[in-house]
């Protein structure tokens, strides 16, 4: 029993991340290189029901982009406005470029849809923009 409990509390080989429902508003990248050093093999990271609206909180997943293959983002009001232009969002600097999503699988995006916000415009934009190679 003791060997299962210390096998199922090793971060080390955690594949999901469930942060649903946790009130998160915004995901810096100092919080993200944190994930990835305690949980380094993560695919899947689960960010459904959260208080999320700024779309430029997961250009920084481009640090958890070796490993992440599935990414929910369902039921958070995601909004656009804080990329300017749609040059801005795939800004190889500053935005969502090739290798913010190279081995994505699963984008999950429901109930996101706001007058400022459409997924599926997004989604195009970003496969379009090479953003989503695997998708």
């Amino acid at each position: 029993w003791d060997k299962s409990i210390r096998r199922q509390c090793n971060l080390q080989k955690k594949l999901s991340v469930n942060l649903e429902d946790h009130d998160v508003r915004y995901v810096d990248l100092s919080n993200l290189q944190q994930l990835r050093q305690c949980v380094p093999e993560a695919e899947s990271i689960d960010m459904r029901r959260n208080l999320i609206t700024k779309l430029d909180t997961f250009v920084g997943l481009s640090c958890l982009s070796e490993t992440l293959r599935e990414l929910n983002l369902s039921h958070n009001r995601l909004n656009v406005s804080s990329f300017g232009t749609i040059s801005a969002l795939v800004d190889a600097k500053t935005g969502f470029h090739r290798a913010t999503f190279p081995n994505l699988t699963q984008l999950y995006l429901n109930n996101v849809a706001s007058d400022a916000f459409k997924p599926w415009q997004f989604v195009y934009i970003l496969a379009k923009n090479g953003c989503l190679p695997q998708l």
